[in-house]
């Protein structure tokens, strides 16, 4: 099940990720994080698109219409870390280039041996942000901005007055929680199962 959640600054943020991963006592690992994501020396230029909403997509959280006009700063996704294997590609070549150095006869049992060396089971959990600067100075009523052609036209507005002087901004991250996991334990029996308790 996919929540969607926002929150006002970074610290907010990092507080519920260590929350969800206490709670299912798994741990998050970055997947994919975009360039923009932590640069402290963004700035909300004239030349970038102003939004209003955002219908999701790519692994982006979508993200409602309330008044306020924002830019995408950058966005990051976070995998369970027993999803999907980073490192496949690299576990490949390695396994190829193995049994090139040994005989015929043993490169099977080894090539085998070590496919099933991943601890990886695909699990789908996942945590998409994006990092979002939002005008709230700028936000107008819902009413006005229905018809496309305003929106077009207030879009210009902040455009021009970003040419003008710095305009004051808020950062915002938008969450979306793909929060089942599948094909591990979560929870306590995560913890008996990695616990001293299990028998050889």
């Amino acid at each position: 099940m996919s929540k969607m959640i926002k929150f006002d600054n970074s610290a907010d943020l990092d507080y519920f990720i260590k929350g969800v991963e206490e709670e299912s006592q798994t741990k998050f690992i970055t997947f994919t994080v975009d360039r923009h994501y932590n640069d402290k020396d963004w700035l909300p230029l004239p030349a970038k698109r102003v939004y209003w909403q955002w219908a999701g997509g790519s692994g982006m959280p979508a993200i409602e219409f309330n008044g306020t006009p924002f830019m995408f700063v950058g966005s990051k996704r976070l995998v369970c870390h027993q999803g999907k294997d980073l490192a496949l590609a690299h576990k490949r070549r390695y396994a190829e280039e193995k049994a090139k150095k040994m005989m015929v006869d043993h490169s099977f049992c080894s090539q085998r041996a070590l496919w099933q060396d991943t601890k990886k089971v695909g699990c789908p959990a996942a945590i998409s942000i994006t990092k979002i600067a939002t005008f709230p100075k700028f936000k107008a009523d819902e009413e006005i901005l229905s018809r496309e052609k305003i929106k077009k036209t207030a879009s210009k507005i902040l455009r021009r007055a970003l040419e003008r002087d710095p305009i004051v901004w808020e950062t915002c991250y938008v969450v979306t929680h793909q929060s089942a996991h599948a094909g591990h334990a979560i929870g306590e029996m995560a913890n008996w199962r990695s616990s001293d308790h299990l028998c050889s």
